[in-house]
Parts: structure tokens; sequence; C-alpha cells
């Protein structure tokens, strides 16, 4: 440790990315404080379009942008590696790399995806969770169509074009849209020896409607929209257990399958989830209303790592980009009035929107109860996303990339290694 005061921000997500920015901004001209992010990632990627980035609407590329060029100048000090532990009396966190030590510490280290018992199935599951997942997946379901045009027998070409997303929640709905639309308008067009009736294409949800977070209005559109691209909703239907060959549905139906894209659910890291502090089912930290964790006030928990109650819902925030972004800035905001001598602000968060994609040319917005559904909504979901997305080059690249995609057809190769 130099004599500077040291802020540590773990994760590069939305969260700990908005916090380091915010942090740049009140204090990157103060020669006394030294702001550091650690991520596992050398990139901040861009979630909300990570399933067009895995079937091929746009390059997986385009909606990452690297860390160090993000904050090229602004006095922020980068460090590729993967968090070991937290010594929360000793203030110290163990990296790959070594200990670092620090004065105040930003967790926004996100989620691990929560299988709800069945983590023993993890290697037969596909997720979406970073480049390296949309990639695997693209290449994967390309590989399942090579398959199915060399196989003989029904049963199991079938078993080769059934593909399964568990989870009904946003990233679920708009991931099984795209892989319909993938499927249907770009690759079968490729094998002139495999068929509509071949593919079958399910989303399985546990609860009894599509987007339980919503509103129930935008919940029926989606699942008509849905339901008009023959996507089967298995709804009030829970996975209860999962093989190489296929799964189980609800103790009792057998559905044979080679895909199958877990959205279901998340928990805290294991980083957090141990963590000496109060937390809750999910391992999320319990927070204050300045989103310390209340026994050591130096430490922010932000995104997916916090459990933080609305004042006006008393209910938790949920895990979404717009409380993680919200409360990166928040919890920056915090520490640089602590650092002047000043005092914390409550959180507060109002979500101002509700977007999802349906696939192509449709989606449903809900702009505070003014909602738009259809055409006009994807051009909007496209409008504000693009606008969201960080760095100049991004935003033009992907604008460029669904411009292609009005006159060329979605990319079809397989990348080595996925």
């Amino acid at each position: 440790m130099t004599d500077k005061t040291r802020v540590l921000v773990l994760g590069g997500g939305f969260a700990g990315i908005n916090a380091t920015a915010n942090l740049a901004r009140a204090l990157g001209r103060n020669q006394q404080v030294e702001i550091w992010l650690v991520s596992r990632h050398n990139y901040f990627l861009f979630i909300p379009m990570l399933h067009e980035a895995a079937t091929g609407a746009v390059e997986p590329r385009h909606v990452a942008q690297p860390v160090r060029r993000a904050f090229r100048g602004k006095g922020i000090s980068f460090l590729k590696s993967e968090v070991q532990g937290i010594d929360l009396e000793g203030r110290r966190v163990q990296t790959d790399h070594g200990p670092m030590e620090y004065d105040y510490l930003v967790l926004g280290l996100g989620s691990d995806t929560n299988f709800f018992g069945l983590d023993a199935a993890k290697p037969h599951v596909f997720e979406l969770k970073n480049l390296a997942d949309a990639r695997k997946l693209h290449y994967h379901i390309l590989e399942m169509f090579e398959r199915a045009a060399t196989l003989d027998d029904p049963p199991l070409r079938r078993a080769s074009l059934t593909f399964v997303v568990a989870g009904a929640g946003p990233t679920g709905v708009e991931l099984v849209a795209e892989i319909h639309d993938f499927v249907h308008h770009t690759v079968l067009r490729d094998y002139p020896g495999l068929s509509l009736q071949d593919v079958e294409i399910n989303l399985v949800e546990m609860a009894d409607r599509v987007l339980p977070g919503l509103e129930e209005p935008l919940s029926r559109v989606a699942m008509d929209r849905l339901k008009s691209k023959r996507i089967n909703l298995l709804l009030g239907t829970r996975i209860s257990r999962i093989t190489d060959g296929g799964l189980e549905l609800n103790g009792d139906r057998e559905v044979e399958t080679r895909t199958l894209v877990w959205t279901a659910g998340v928990r805290a890291s294991p980083v957090v989830s141990g963590l000496p502090v109060e937390r809750d089912r999910m391992g999320r930290v319990i927070v204050n209303q300045f989103l310390q964790a209340p026994e050591y006030p130096n430490v922010y928990v932000i995104g997916d790592s916090a459990n933080c109650t609305d004042p006006v819902t008393k209910k938790p925030f949920p895990p979404t980009a717009q409380v993680a972004v919200r409360g990166g800035a928040h919890a920056a905001q915090n520490i640089a009035a602590a650092i002047r001598g000043g005092q914390p602000r409550p959180f507060e968060h109002v979500s101002w929107a509700g977007l999802v994609s349906l696939g192509a040319n449709a989606a449903i917005v809900d702009f505070s109860g003014f909602r738009i559904y259809g055409r006009l909504a994807s051009f909007i979901w496209r409008l504000v996303y693009l606008t969201k997305l960080p760095g100049r080059q991004n935003k033009v690249l992907v604008a460029l990339d669904w411009l292609l995609s009005l006159f060329f057809e979605r990319d079809t190769a397989q990348s080595e290694g996925g």
C-alpha cells in the first residue's frame, strides 16, 4: 500500500464498470486517491445483446469493449485477475496475482448460474453469460444440424434438432426467439434434407407465464408471439433431471435433446456468498440503504451481489442491468463523499422501462406503463440499447450488423473452438 487512499472495485460488469467510471469522474484528478478495477475479463460485455451474438445476428466482438481502452487516460489502474477471497477485517483481497489492500471496497462480482440442485448436470448444459458461452452455443447449434444431416434414424435426428431453453425471464425469452429466427430463416436453408418438422424448440418455465417479473399484459403479448413462432411453452414445468441424452420434466416426462440452455436463475458468486456478513438465500449481501455492508461501512456491494430493499415496495431491488448501473454510480458518489468528509445518501431507483426483444421485427416495450408492441417496439428496443452500448466503435459496428442483416443472412460459419 502507498499513502494514497485506495478504492478497489471488483467486477467488470454493469455495476463495476459504472462504479469505476463515476469514481474516475469524481476522484480521477485527486492525486491522493488511486482507483483500481479488478476483473476476470479484459472487456466489458453488453449482456442485453448476447443472445444476438449467440445466434449470428451480431458479431460477438462488437458487443464487448476493452476495459483498458474505455478508461484510457482517466487515472484508472486495471488488473485482469480472478478474485479468490476477501479478508474484510484485514481490508485485503486475494487475487491470482497476489493480495491487494484497500481503504474502500466496491463489490460488483455479479452472479453465477443457479441450477437449483442440478449442479451435477452442468457439463451437459449451455449457459449464456460471456463471449465464450455465445460462441460455444453458436457453434453447437450448427453442429447439431451437421449431425442431423447425416442421420437416417428419425428419432435421433429429432433429438439433435430439439432445442430447450430453461427459464422464461427476459434472457430466456429473447434467446428462444432468436434461436427460432436463426434456425428457421437461415440455417434450414443450407440443409435441404431437413425440414421444419424435424425441428422442435421449447421454453421451460416453472411459473404459469413467461416474463413473470413483468406485468401480465406484457406477458400475454410475449406468449402469443412465441406461440405464433410454434415455440412450445412448457409452463408450470420443472426440470427434475438432466443427462447427456436429454432431460426429465416434473419427474415423469422425458425429452430427448442435445441442447439445453440454462437461463433459469442466478446466485451470488462463491466469493460473495462466503463472506462473514448477513446474506440472503441467493448468497447476496444484505446491504443498508447506502449500499454498504452494515458491519463494514467501507465496503459497498452493488449489482447482483447485493440485496437492497426498495423503500417503496419493501422488496429487494431486482437483479437487472438498470439497478446495477444506478447502484454502481451511487456507490461511487457515496465513496467520493466519504473521502471528502461528507455523508452518504440513501440509494433510490425507479425502473423507467422494460424492454424485451421477441425476435426479428418484434419486441415489447413498457415506459412506465406506456406500452408498445411489434415492429415499432423492436425499433425502440434497438435504438435504446444502441445508445447504451459503450464505445462509439461498438455502436457503429452493431448498427452496421443490423443494417447488413436487412440484405444478407446471418453468420453460419463454425469458428474453430466454438
